[in-house]
């Protein structure tokens, strides 16, 4: 070609397509480093004009991805909005990694933790670590992994004596000398019962508990434990459904200090949302924000859409969530423009996996509807008709994460670490029903052994044998870190090895002899 190849080729006769990573006229322009690779790490790009086939790596936009994403999003294709409780630029838009939307230019703000932000804090006195949000008491109401789940025995009906095993302390308990042998905690609507935490003062107590469900005492068929420490039991059954009592029977029951029942946690907390139109700054995240206030005219912490056709909002969780509970909390004025609402919740292949219509005249300030348990990845919330202004001041729904088998957290990002992997952990806690792995201990199966312990429940010591200390051996196997001393056998060093083993009885063997003549010689002498 006496002008030259088209844009994109090159070669004796212009039909050489240009090599992975490059485009344009001879070749010579390079692909953006932010168009998505392919299998080999290399840039991929449109040969003739530099657009990004595979689109671009998370952080950038446009068709040559060569745009960073505007403030306040972030991800692929700068779709996602930064937390709200990143700090802000100057213009009050939250601060975050272009890539991954973890919070630049500082920490959460303060009741907020996590790494992106989003879990409330539920700790005594407001005050968690920013990381993970653990901390030695939680507020009243709450309990488990950072203080994370709702705590149903506070709000079911107790005898007069048994307000100790909802006070949120472990160390109040029943009189020495009481009597009891049930205790039966009651509500007046039903929940779905997940799991639930015992504490006991004497530990030799803890197994002799026994739970029953419901008036007529229905036991679960598919009821499993996991030890926390000596005196905490986690009780899980996940098939029993609905309940409105539950029962703890047996000698142990004299014994006990606490008692906590799953309400799971709030897993629409921040969560990504969406709403058909935005009237003035009532923004569709208002209603995943924390705060319950129903003033609408006064805290805007409330969302509004305008006045149209079957408004909606949305909200969609990062990865699904095995949910049974919602909580939906109206404005103070005008309440009545909520009245004969509907969701939907939608599972990940958007199925229909529930769906709920108010058939109520009059409004109600907060609506509770209780459910089974349904996986759930979407829930739409509408107004039918013509005229219609929808106002969400929080929606509140809770369950726990829909983990695949084997993991657990509130993201399912950890493993779980049992003693048999056929029998997985809870994804609340990560606590295993056949036990801790060897070597390790505690409520997620995370503690390592104490020094010079090892193996199933750290319940075996190091050798004393092992070179360095009796501690210095792997809490797993009890294998000697160091090396044995001379003359005992690797890995544990608890045997003699063969050749000591020998020589040892050989040399018994001769001091023996040795004895026998000396005092025989002895004897004929006198």
């Amino acid at each position: 070609c006496p002008s030259g190849c088209a844009a994109g080729y090159s070669g004796e006769s212009c039909t050489q397509v240009c090599p992975s990573g490059t485009y344009g006229i001879g070749c010579a322009s390079t692909c953006s480093p932010n168009c998505a690779a392919d299998g080999s790490g290399t840039s991929v790009c449109d040969a003739a004009n530099g657009t990004c086939l595979l689109g671009c790596k998370d952080g950038y936009m446009s068709p040559m991805c060569t745009q960073v994403c505007p403030p306040g999003t972030y991800g692929k294709n700068c779709t996602l909005k930064c937390s709200q409780s990143c700090k802000t630029d100057t213009s009050g838009i939250p601060i975050c990694d272009k890539a991954n939307g973890t919070c630049l230019n500082g920490t959460c703000d303060n009741g907020w933790f996590g790494t992106d932000c989003k879990y409330k804090c539920r700790c005594s006195g407001n005050v968690c670590p920013t990381a993970d949000g653990q901390c030695s008491s939680c507020m009243s109401g709450w309990f488990g992994p950072a203080c994370q789940y709702v705590n149903l025995a506070q709000v079911s009906d107790l005898p007069s004596m048994e307000p100790l095993l909802t006070d949120n302390n472990d160390t109040t308990c029943l009189p020495m000398n009481s009597t009891s042998t049930s205790v039966n905690i009651t509500w007046s609507m039903p929940y779905t019962f997940t799991w639930m935490r015992i504490t006991v003062q004497n530990p030799a107590l803890l197994s002799n508990i026994a739970v029953r469900f419901n008036s007529t005492q229905v036991a679960c068929s598919t009821l499993k434990n996991a030890t926390v420490n000596s005196q905490t039991l986690d009780i899980h059954c996940h098939q029993i459904g609905l309940v409105t009592q539950v029962t703890l029977m047996g000698s142990g029951v004299s014994s006990l200090c606490s008692v906590y029942i799953s309400g799971g946690r709030d897993v629409a907390l921040r969560q990504n949302t969406t709403q058909s139109s935005t009237y003035a700054t009532y923004g569709s995240d208002k209603a995943v924000d924390g705060n319950t206030d129903p003033q609408f005219s006064i805290t805007n912490t409330c969302t509004a859409t305008n006045l149209e056709t079957n408004p909606s909002w949305s909200v969609r969780f990062s990865i699904p969530e095995a949910v049974n509970r919602y909580v939906l909390y109206n404005r103070d004025t005008n309440p009545e423009r909520l009245v004969n609402f509907n969701f939907t919740s939608l599972n990940s292949a958007n199925a229909v996996v529930y769906n709920y219509m108010d058939a109520s005249t009059t409004p109600l300030s907060v609506y509770t509807i209780v459910t089974t348990t349904a996986t759930v990845s979407t829930v739409t919330i509408q107004l039918s008709g013509t005229n219609k202004l929808l106002t969400i001041c929080e929606f509140e729904i809770y369950g726990d994460s829909a983990c695949a088998v084997g993991m657990y957290g509130r993201n399912c990002e950890k493993m779980c670490n049992c003693a048999n992997n056929n029998d997985p952990c809870f994804v609340s806690t990560g606590g295993c029903p056949s036990g801790c792995a060897p070597g390790y201990l505690g409520e997620s199966c995370t503690q390592i052994c104490n020094p010079g312990k090892y193996g199933a429940q750290c319940g075996l010591s190091c050798s004393q044998n092992c070179m360095g200390s009796g501690t210095a051996c792997s809490n797993i196997d009890g294998t000697c870190l160091q090396g044995c001393k001379t003359g005992y056998k690797p890995p544990t060093c608890q045997e003699l090895n063969a050749g000591n083993s020998y020589k040892s009885s050989f040399g018994a063997i001769v001091r023996a002899v040795v004895g026998a003549v000396a005092t025989l010689v002895i004897a004929m002498k006198f």
